[in-house]
């Protein structure tokens, strides 16, 4: 009897661990959001992978208090795994209004982004960032 409830248990929660333990090689990544020299609470940080490799993957976080942000990264519907690919970056930071209810682009004002322009586009943004294995630390000092 002890023996099917562990092979019932084995075969229930087996998928479950595999998918906590693949990581897809992600590297640990935590930083901080500076403007002015002082914490960005609500902002949403990008890493847009640079160069040729067709493994590589966006990754991003948000920060919270302090401007301390962790990134993860999507592989699919089932996986996000923390952290992100080890890579070039840019990297992109906005802090944008939330909507309140139902946005209506017509009639609504545009939200408002509180943060310089240049950070929006990896095209402009001047923030680069190189992840390595194991684990990252990523001050971002944004400027006007």
């Amino acid at each position: 009897m002890r023996r099917l409830i562990a092979r019932t248990l084995l075969v229930l929660f087996a998928p479950a661990l595999v998918g906590c333990s693949g990581s897809h090689g992600t590297a640990s990544v935590t930083g901080t959001v500076l403007y002015k020299d002082q914490p960005v609470d609500g902002a949403t940080v990008i890493f847009h992978p640079q160069g040729a490799d067709p493994q590589a993957k966006p990754a991003q976080g948000k920060s919270g208090s302090g401007g301390r942000f962790t990134t993860s990264t999507y592989f699919g519907p089932t996986e996000q795994v923390s952290g992100a690919m080890p890579g070039e970056y840019k990297v992109t930071v906005t802090k944008i209004d939330e909507p309140q209810g139902a946005f209506d682009p017509h009639k609504d004002p545009q939200p408002k982004n509180h943060l310089p322009i240049k950070y929006m586009t990896p095209q402009q943004s001047p923030l680069k960032v190189t992840i390595k294995p194991g684990s990252n630390q990523a001050e971002l000092k944004l400027e006007d």
